[in-house]
């Protein structure tokens, strides 16, 4: 009887410490399973307090089996009570799985912010000679709204909102929400519970096209993909997407029977200016029949499957993560000198936490040289700097009393830009030679002036 005793108290022991014991440690990690930063040892310099309550949620939130009876407890609320715990997702109807439902704010001075700005980079870009468009892409509570919960009341008045800005200023845009709606009622356009946020390649596939049908309205050459072109294949998933919440959901993939483009070495990334926080960057080439230089910016609808699609429908491909870098649209474009441009957001991602409204309000996009307009100066323009890497370089110029600024040699104009009290531009090595260039200068005493570069 006595040995019992021993034996369960030290039964009962291991039970109770093998939780504390086997603690996950480390800083800054991420639980797979419900998507969420574990809370780090506290520091009692902060004061007992808030030691003691951030210490309550390090031990819940690290005790070893958490995530064994997070999984557990997901499986019995999805099998017993079709519920689903979960920081970034809930159950709709029939079980379609939705990113968590919210209210949207209805930021009008943002969207008509952002329409404003696409406006000035389709004047300018139509100024050059580029075909630009916006792509506005629907989420899957838009296209499946008819799935969503009888106790959510979706009134997305925003998205009405920025069709109808862009429609009143005259932006060249499509809009896939009407389109991948009506085809989701035959096709499966995003996915049923895996990958709620996005696009599945079907779907994927589809938008693209209609992208691509409408830009077939500036350059004939370009043609539709045709789905011919692909093997799909379907698999299972067994998690939802940046979780281990057990799922099963079938996925089609399509892959390209033809390897139909070859990407370049994107060295050239390291030396470009992105946002660190939203810096994707791909260069493509393909064999297609056309001319077509396309600099698309774009988020996550097309930073994995759906940059592919237009890859292989163009001759160059240059992907630029959208957002905040777009805000130095005239840097990029400096750089690769598109004939084409396509803006792509999703409408969820269409908001101030994505783009900054200030920047946007305060940049200004230099208007196209016209040359006649310009006379000789005899004045000097200084270069303070020249940063030369390994694919490109960046030139710093001082300039006197200048409202706009441009830099023209052997045909090419690259528009100057400000940085603080000076204006730069950058370009690919081997572009310039610096030899019989011109500097054309806007002053704020409305002259316009041609200074020799010496």
């Amino acid at each position: 009887m006595k040995k019992f005793r021993i034996f369960r108290l030290i039964l009962i022991s291991i039970i109770i410490l093998f939780p504390l014991l086997s603690l996950t440690k480390g800083d800054g990690l991420i639980s797979e399973i419900d998507n969420k930063y574990l809370t780090d040892y506290p520091d009692i310099k902060d004061g007992l307090f808030n030691f003691m309550h951030i210490f309550d949620n390090y031990l819940k939130d690290r005790l070893g089996g958490r995530e064994r009876l997070l999984r557990l407890d997901g499986l019995i609320d999805d099998k017993l009570f079709k519920y689903l715990d979960h920081s970034l997702y809930e159950y709709g109807k029939e079980g379609h799985v939705f990113l968590k439902l919210e209210r949207y704010d209805e930021d009008y001075e943002f969207l008509d912010s952002f329409s404003d700005y696409l406006l000035d980079i389709q004047n300018y870009c139509e100024e050059r000679d580029t075909s630009f468009i916006y792509l506005l892409n629907p989420s899957k509570n838009t296209v499946y709204r008819r799935y969503l919960p009888d106790s959510y009341k979706y009134e997305n008045k925003r998205l009405d909102y920025l069709r109808d800005a862009l429609y009143e200023k005259g932006v060249n845009f499509v809009d896939n929400t009407d389109f991948l709606t009506k085809l989701s009622y035959q096709e499966q356009v995003m996915n049923l519970k895996y990958d709620a946020g996005h696009w599945n390649n079907l779907g994927a596939f589809y938008g693209v096209n209609n992208l691509l049908d409408r830009m077939k309205d500036y350059d004939s050459e370009i043609e539709l993909n045709q789905l011919d072109d692909f093997e799909m294949i379907y698999t299972e998933t067994e998690n939802l997407m940046m979780s281990n919440i057990p799922i099963k959901d079938g996925i089609v993939n399509l892959v390209d029977k033809n390897n139909s483009f070859h990407f370049i070495d994107d060295e050239l990334s390291e030396e470009l200016e992105i946002d660190e926080n939203y810096s994707s960057f791909l260069l493509c080439e393909s064999d297609v029949d056309n001319d077509v230089d396309l600099m698309l910016f774009s988020g996550s609808y097309f930073n994995t499957f759906g940059y592919t699609l237009l890859a292989r429908a163009v001759k160059n491909l240059e992907l630029i993560h959208n957002y905040n870098n777009i805000i130095n649209f005239d840097y990029y474009y400096n750089i690769f000198e598109p004939s084409f441009v396509v803006i792509t957001s999703a409408e969820y991602a269409t908001t101030e936490n994505y783009f900054n409204i200030d920047l946007m309000e305060k940049k200004t996009l230099n208007p196209k040289l016209i040359e006649s307009d310009y006379v000789k100066k005899s004045k000097e323009v200084k270069i303070i700097g020249i940063e030369e890497g390994k694919y490109l370089t960046k030139v710093r110029v001082e300039l006197d009393d200048a409202l706009f600024g441009y830099y023209k040699e052997d045909g090419r104009v690259y528009d100057l830009i400000p940085e603080g009290d000076i204006w730069t531009f950058t370009f690919k090595n081997g572009d310039i030679s610096f030899e019989g260039g011109e500097f054309y200068i806007d002053t704020h005493d409305s002259e316009k002036l041609i200074i020799d570069l010496k």
